[in-house]
């Protein structure tokens, strides 16, 4: 059986077919696998990695004594970009980057405080209360 929505554990879920404009269909897990640092490294480490994904459809597997729900997700890839990336490079040129504001002008003119009506901006269009 398939459906768009279930609950479990008092927990909501919605498929993103069903497309309600306050539902949340992302989902986050929490899995403990082995890890490597590179393909090079012949140690492996157990580590807790996270996955995020949109739920797409929620199938439950009824064996009538009990139910199973399966969720079927499209996952987002997020593994770094692969291929080398100098970053000393950006720190020599980190002083070059600065912006200073010594130039910058005030573009919004000076309020006048003696003016009875409450500090608008000329330019914009005040709402008086």
């Amino acid at each position: 059986m398939s459906y768009t929505g279930y609950i479990i554990n008092g927990k909501r879920f919605h498929a993103k077919s069903v497309e309600k404009s306050t539902q949340n269909s992302g989902i986050a897990v929490d899995a403990t696998t082995l890890c490597r640092s590179s393909a090079k490294d012949k140690s492996q480490v157990m580590d807790v990695i996270a996955y995020y994904g949109v739920l797409q459809e929620i199938i439950l597997l009824d064996y009538y004594v009990y139910q199973l729900p399966f969720f079927k997700c499209d996952w987002a890839n997020v593994r770094p970009p692969r291929g080398f990336h100098d970053l000393e490079m950006y720190d020599e040129n980190y002083d070059d980057t600065l912006v200073s504001n010594e130039n910058i002008s005030n573009a919004v003119e000076d309020v006048d405080e003696s003016d009875e009506l409450t500090y608008a901006r000329q330019d914009c269009e005040g709402v008086f209360i």
